[in-house]
């Protein structure tokens, strides 16, 4: 198996020589420089080069010609003017002809440096047929005669030049000669590697060439495979570059590339890493490659996606690669990719974002844009040419999958992250009902029993105000009267001082022992150990009170059981939250929730207030009564999402749970959380189809219609406070509503 980190001890992590062979002197301005590959062997080659130039101070990566050649893989004999002669020729070929690297041993290349020794090269060549082709830099040939071998010539652009037979004219942007020599001041790195690579090409058409594809295969061996940061380097020249064109990242020479690939490279990429190439383009120096790089980003990548903590989203990144090999080791690779799909596929920027006060959709795609690649009919073409600006209130057509926002935090800060909820009250809009006309009363006498109440502290008076329960009780129960609508609020008071009781501290216990205290204010009998429990339990008694002389005799034993049963839900969502990763399934988790929503209490009060006595349940009302449960608990986690997750990280919701169920397909972790509401959302929407269809299926009947009434009331009130009340502070205005955007 591959490492996951460096360890300078492995055996795949010593040092790989790199070719070392020295300079021979042949004699006074002649050398002898046998081949720099790994190989170690390769054709001749005669340079002339010009006298010493004006060094520039700039540090140049490019090695001077002669190395530079000897890294192609040619054996490199060198004559510095004013030494061109037929002798000095023949020390070279004689020198070339005694090496033992030099495995050409019938035909040689010439590559000219200095004008001054052309007319002589010219003649040495008519000569001797062992000297096959002629490359010129900087300088043109006489018009006459023509060149008797082909010939290469490099021009600054500006030069006026003859054409003929056995010559190929290349212009180049540049204005001197000397632009191919690192170390003179007219040095032109761009030109210096045009003309180098057309030059290799050129030459080895008549001496030969590496396997340049197998070359490449076996870095990206040793790179992805193998991950050894010493046999990487060891398959790339002395001084080599990698540069990540989109993230600025990569290596410039031999030192800081090896860290580059030891810190921030080989040991980053994520263990699943795997390299789809779609095509190979291999030319006489370089490999151009279009691949898919694909991986889970459950690490931080440094050179794809620097300083962003790990996603645990799947990335498939289309990718271009131009290599450029030197003989049998690689100079440099220019990796590119499309940083916007990257971003996105990740989960840290939106599709949608405000413009003019407006919301345009980014010309982005996300793992799309890989499967077009691969397969050109996989994605229907020209969709984003439709994309428009949209107003705010049309954000619901957008069906937008937000994700995290383009604010990149440390790892250990907490990421901004943007979710995207449509109106659900679009689904209701049949059912929807004009606020309860008491409601204004009730409010006011509910607000003053706040202000009034002793057992309640300054922090939880704040909570108690911005829970608005009136607005719940008002919208479940639109029709309801004064009395009856303040036995709800009692009710409902009593529901948040157990949910306040049971949270301080948290635990199963603490669930059990105010639990008990709660069912015991319910009962009709007043028992005394309630009254020993302290302030709160005291208030449960009173409220009691009232909600037993309110709520008819035939009507208190099924509130009652209701009650139990929230009490049952609230214990055990008490030891669910002790060890929150062992509730990884949305069945299980809605067995609980239906009970701790607090719905099936109204839905007996809802009898009562409707008068609904002796009421058969068909199966399907029975079905309907808990798709309803499903719709209430799991819209309320939905709205109440983004409080909970600031509060605990959410470990308990409907959300959250979604994400660690295997059956859902979604992702965990915070880069997950628009695609789990968005499921969530879609739940919603399913279960509200279900809903449908049951009420669709059942008979007309009045009783049954009545309740199914009150039922749906309490499912859309149950929204509709949600989407309004201070406890959650989603929305501020019918605007926001309809935008749909939440921001944690």
């Amino acid at each position: 198996m591959a490492p996951s980190s460096y360890n300078p001890s492995a055996p795949s992590e010593q040092l790989v020589p790199l070719p070392n062979a020295l300079q021979i002197e042949l004699s006074s301005g002649i050398s002898l420089q046998p081949p720099l590959t790994r190989r170690g062997t390769g054709p001749g080659l005669i340079v002339f080069l010009p006298p010493e130039h004006a060094a520039s101070e700039a540090a140049a990566l490019d090695p001077p010609p002669v190395l530079k050649w000897a890294e192609e893989g040619f054996a490199v004999a060198s004559i510095t003017a004013p030494n061109a002669s037929p002798e000095s020729l023949n020390i070279a070929i004689n020198g070339l002809l005694a090496l033992p690297e030099l495995d050409t041993r019938d035909k040689f290349a010439l590559v000219v440096y200095e004008a001054a020794v052309l007319p002589i090269i010219l003649s040495l060549i008519s000569n001797d047929n062992r000297l096959v082709c002629l490359v010129i830099y900087g300088h043109p040939l006489p018009v006459d005669p023509a060149p008797p071998v082909p010939t290469l010539v490099f021009l600054p652009k500006d030069t006026d030049t003859a054409f003929g037979p056995n010559l190929t004219i290349c212009k180049l942007d540049t204005s001197s000669p000397s632009f191919a020599f690192p170390q003179a001041t007219d040095f032109n790195s761009s030109a210096a590697s045009i003309a180098h690579s057309k030059a290799a090409a050129f030459i080895k058409k008549y001496l030969g060439v590496f396997d340049l594809e197998a070359i490449w295969e076996e870095h990206c061996y040793f790179e992805f495979e193998v991950r050894s940061v010493a046999q990487t380097m060891g398959t790339m020249v002395a001084e080599p570059y990698v540069n990540h064109v989109p993230t600025l990242t990569g290596g410039i020479g031999r030192k800081q590339l090896t860290a580059f690939y030891r810190d921030h490279f080989i040991f980053s990429n994520p263990a699943d890493t795997a390299l789809q190439t779609i095509s190979r383009t291999v030319g006489s120096d370089r490999v151009v490659d279009e691949f898919i790089f694909h991986c889970t980003h459950d690490k931080q990548i440094d050179w794809l996606l620097p300083g962003v903590p790990p996603t645990g989203k799947k990335l498939a990144i289309p990718m271009l690669g131009v290599i450029n090999i030197r003989g049998d080791r690689l100079y440099h690779e220019h990796i590119w990719w499309d940083q916007g799909t990257c971003l996105l596929q990740a989960g840290i920027i939106p599709t949608h974002v405000p413009f003019e006060g407006k919301t345009l959709r980014l010309p982005i795609s996300g793992a799309e844009s890989a499967q077009l690649l691969a397969d050109e009919r996989s994605v229907p073409a020209n969709e984003m040419l439709g994309s428009k600006q949209l107003d705010r209130r049309n954000m619901n057509a957008a069906k937008l999958n937000l994700v995290l926002t383009t604010t990149i935090a440390p790892t250990n800060a907490h990421m901004p992250i943007q979710y995207y909820i449509p109106n659900l009250l679009e689904l209701f809009s049949e059912y929807r009902k004009p606020l309860n006309p008491v409601f204004e009363t009730a409010d006011s006498r509910f607000q003053l029993w706040i202000d009034s109440a002793d057992f309640l502290s300054k922090q939880h008076r704040q909570v108690w105000k911005k829970a608005e329960l009136p607005l719940l009780a008002a919208r479940i129960f639109p029709r309801a009267d004064v009395q009856q609508l303040q036995t709800a609020l009692e009710y409902l008071a009593m529901f948040l001082i157990l949910e306040q009781l049971t949270d301080s501290p948290a635990s199963s216990e603490t669930a059990k022992k105010w639990g008990a205290v709660y069912l015991d204010a319910l009962r009709p009998e007043a028992p005394v150990a309630a009254a020993e429990q302290g302030p709160a339990a005291a208030v449960l008694q009173r409220l009691r009170s009232s909600i037993i002389s309110a709520v008819d005799p035939p009507y208190r034993a099924a509130y009652l059981q209701s009650n139990e049963n929230l009490v049952e839900g609230i214990i055990q969502e008490a030891l669910d939250r002790e060890q929150p990763e062992k509730v990884s399934s949305i069945v299980t988790y809605l067995a609980t929730r239906r009970k701790t929503i607090g719905s099936l209490p109204f839905h007996r009060l809802h009898l009562w207030i409707a008068g609904l006595q002796g009421l058969v349940y068909p199966p399907n009302l029975l079905a309907m009564v808990e798709e309803a449960l499903n719709l209430a608990a799991v819209s309320n986690d939905l709205y109440s999402y983004r409080k909970e997750y600031r509060e605990d990280g959410a470990s308990h919701n409907f959300v959250t749970v979604a994400m660690r169920d295997s059956s859902t397909g979604l992702q965990n972790g915070d880069s997950a959380i628009p695609a789990a509401i968005e499921f969530t959302v879609n739940w919603l929407k399913d279960a509200h189809a279900r809903l449908e269809q049951l009420k669709n299926s059942l008979l007309a009947h009045a009783e049954i219609d009545a309740y199914i009434e009150g039922m749906l009331d309490c499912v859309v009130g149950n929204i509709e406070w949600s989407v309004a009340c201070k406890r959650y502070g989603l929305f501020e205005d019918e605007v926001a509503l309809q935008s749909g955007l939440i921001e944690i």
